[in-house]
């Protein structure tokens, strides 16, 4: 006699138990060890941190990026509480935070200072008047005096 093979067999029960008995004992051996885990108490040694950056910009003090103690021209020697002079500093950190791209930028925030660029008709081409007074010869772009009678079409700073 020959086997029927379209009966279906009734699976094993072998293969769901054994399944099962794996899962169990990899949860219960997972919470064993957090248990261990948990009861183990580790002290560990004081950290002591201690701040030494160096100062970015050499022109200011020490935490206070926004003031100068002394002057990035080269000639000026002395420290600018020394100067008897009325000096407004820009630093570099107050030109990154404002977000200025030219020079008309800069000096729209500072007091006292107007910007003329060869507008409504200046023939003469870019102005600059310092608390009422036209300024023609003291500028300077990298140490070299600049007429500053052309026009510009943008002040990259």
């Amino acid at each position: 006699m020959r086997p029927n093979r379209n009966i279906k067999r009734p699976r094993s029960l072998r293969q769901p138990a054994a399944l099962a008995i794996g899962v169990s004992a990899a949860l219960i051996s997972t919470t064993a060890i957090a248990q261990q885990a948990e009861d183990e108490e580790i002290e560990l040694g004081t950290l002591e941190i201690e701040d030494t950056t160096a100062d970015s910009n050499p022109y200011t003090q020490q935490g206070a990026p926004y003031k100068a103690r002394i002057s990035g021209d080269p000639r000026r020697v002395k420290p600018l509480a020394e100067t008897p002079a009325t000096i407004t500093v820009v630093t570099e950190t107050q030109l990154e935070e404002s977000g200025a791209t030219d020079l008309r930028d800069v000096l729209d925030n500072q007091p006292g200072v107007t910007v003329g660029t060869g507008e409504n008709g200046n023939a003469f081409g870019d102005r600059y008047i310092i608390r009422g007074e036209e300024v023609r010869s003291d500028i300077f772009v990298d140490g070299l005096r600049d007429p500053g009678m052309t026009t510009r079409e943008s002040f990259a700073v």
